[in-house]
């Protein structure tokens, strides 16, 4: 749900962008006043809609606007010419939902777009490892490598092998082994 509603020149937002770190934009950006062509951050960032290749700060990348736009509203859209040109940045609230409960989503700071836990006792952070030690069990392939994930904005597995990766999760998965031991 949209909770606050910030009106900007095109040219404001670029200045704005070029001082945020890359995939670090955390507010919605609607190109029109009645938000028909609302984006939410999340969907803004899997979508690499403000990433163009090695630049470091957040760059509107029209070509992925184009595709993401026709998958999400059916058409595409293009990003303002005139740097007067309105544009509405937004902040949220949200929930996340399983079938366990509802929190609240963190909207703002380090931890925007987390779940909120009203306490963190041992049995709640057990659970919290237990599910995620076995999804990430769930990613190991018949190889011993893991699958490590998918890229949203490009329909497609992240086909590239880490050791970093492999042996930070192996080591992930015996703690979570050893626990029980």
């Amino acid at each position: 749900m949209v909770d606050q509603v910030e009106q900007l020149t095109w040219g404001e937002l670029k200045l704005r962008l070029s001082q945020t770190k890359r995939n670090y934009f955390t507010q919605g950006l609607s190109l029109d006043a009645g938000f028909e062509t609302a984006m939410l951050a999340p969907e803004m960032n899997g979508a690499t809609v403000l990433y163009d290749g090695d630049i470091e700060h957040a760059e509107p990348n029209p070509g992925n606007l184009r595709i993401f736009a026709e998958r999400r509203f059916g058409r595409e859209l293009e990003f303002p010419k005139d740097d007067a040109a309105p544009v509405w940045c937004f902040d949220t609230r949200a929930v996340y939902a399983d079938r366990d409960g509802a929190w609240p989503i963190t909207a703002k700071g380090a931890a925007a777009g987390y779940r909120q836990l009203d306490s963190r006792d041992s049995g709640q952070v057990r659970t919290l490892i237990d599910r995620a030690s076995e999804y990430l069990a769930g990613q190991v392939k018949s190889t011993g490598e893991f699958h490590y994930g998918w890229f949203p904005c490009f329909d497609r597995p992240i086909p590239t092998y880490n050791t970093l990766r492999h042996a930070s999760s192996t080591y992930a998965l015996i703690e979570r082994l050893g626990a029980y031991a």
